[in-house]
């Protein structure tokens, strides 16, 4: 099933998220909330038959081919908004997401590099994750880390942090002994 663009006509930003963990699980779909708030989001669950759900909370989950995805971000209509793609896949499709920013409009691409990635592999092994990073860091204009120590292992990276659909608490007509228990002297 091949999706259709719903998105108004507006100038702004548009954001296409490429994960490669399960939407019931992904920390970055906090994230993708918070943005629908304000813009279109596209949130593409890539695996062997990727799902796109998006622009907004109320489209339905599409799955379709690895074609038929090509086939939608070459084809979705530019109402003049920048679009920006996050890859978050955790470079599990290196050459896949260079053939994607070939074919997609022309935007913004985010390296997502929220973690090592690297510390559980061993010689070959290693090597191959090596050349994602590097061939993942090469296609993209920027780089954004979650935790701040990322920063010594990406130089040139921006921190992002995590988003949290949790909000503060509200602390009126809270008496402290209720949270704390009784204090004794």
């Amino acid at each position: 099933m091949l999706l259709t663009s719903t998105e108004p006509a507006s100038a702004g930003f548009r954001f296409f998220v490429f994960t490669s963990r399960d939407p019931q699980s992904d920390f970055r779909r906090p994230l993708v909330g918070a943005l629908r708030q304000y813009h279109g989001v596209y949130y593409i669950w890539m695996r062997r038959r990727p799902v796109v759900t998006g622009p907004d909370h109320a489209s339905p989950a599409s799955e379709m081919s690895l074609p038929a995805l090509l086939k939608f971000l070459a084809r979705l209509p530019n109402h003049g908004e920048i679009n920006v793609y996050f890859n978050s896949t955790d470079v599990c499709f290196p050459g896949l997401m260079v053939l994607i920013r070939a074919i997609a409009r022309r935007g913004i691409w985010c390296l997502d590099m929220h973690d090592d990635l690297r510390y559980y592999y061993r010689g070959l092994r290693r090597i191959r994750k090596n050349l994602a990073i590097a061939v993942s860091r090469k296609s993209s204009h920027v780089v954004v880390h979650a935790a701040p120590t990322l920063l010594e292992l990406f130089l040139e990276s921006h921190l992002l942090g995590n988003a949290s659909h949790i909000l503060p608490l509200s602390h009126d007509n809270v008496d402290p002994a209720d949270v704390l228990g009784p204090v004794s002297p």
